[in-house]
């Protein structure tokens, strides 16, 4: 953060700018080897005729060069609105930050516009962090609280009332352990009776 603040404008370190320069000078190379065609010297494209061996038609490597009403190419045309529109916005800036930049919000329907990033954040938190959120929380609260907790709550009730009931036979009389093998052995006899006969 510069001393002047959040919206003071600093240059950035050499770790950013010297990366940003090594690519601008590469863009305007390829833009150079890139515009040969333009001026009808199609043999000049370094970079077709490198990998024109690679595939079986390579007539797309070369780009026709089509002529508007008025005669020039539309390759010119192009290149021409391009150079003009860059040199536009290179002569609004300057006239506008030339004596320093001054932060100012501004209520400007196309300044909000471009300060919120076109809104993308908004429509993506509306459109799909938003039912997400709700989504997650809705099965959190289903499986969580309902299916697993109220799953592993009723075992732990199945059990508890399992062991009770068996607790009741083991009255250590041997009387009732007497009784309940008796009535094990007539319940066998009249099965195999029953099944048997």
């Amino acid at each position: 953060m510069g001393r002047g603040g959040f919206y003071a404008i600093y240059e950035s370190p050499a770790i950013m700018t010297v990366p940003l320069i090594i690519l601008a000078v590469l863009s305007i190379v390829g833009g150079l080897v890139g515009s040969y065609t333009i001026f009808g010297r199609e043999s000049w494209h370094l970079f077709a005729n490198f990998l024109s061996p690679i595939f079986t038609n390579a007539s797309w490597t070369h780009v026709a060069v089509s002529e508007t009403r008025l005669g020039i190419g539309l390759e010119w045309v192009s290149t021409g609105a391009s150079l003009v529109l860059a040199a536009l916005g290179i002569l609004v800036a300057w006239l506008r930050y030339r004596r320093g930049f001054v932060y100012q919000e501004s209520k400007n329907p196309a300044y909000q516009l471009v300060l919120h990033k076109y809104y993308i954040d908004e429509l993506c938190t509306a459109v799909i962090i938003t039912p997400l959120l709700w989504l997650s929380r809705t099965a959190t609260s289903l499986l969580e609280g309902g299916l697993l907790d109220g799953g592993s709550r009723g075992i732990g009730w199945v059990a508890r009332g399992v062991s009770g009931g068996l607790r009741r036979l083991q009255t250590g009389y041997m009387r009732n352990y007497a009784l309940a093998v008796l009535f094990g052995v007539v319940l066998l006899v009249i099965y195999y009776a029953v099944m048997r006969g």
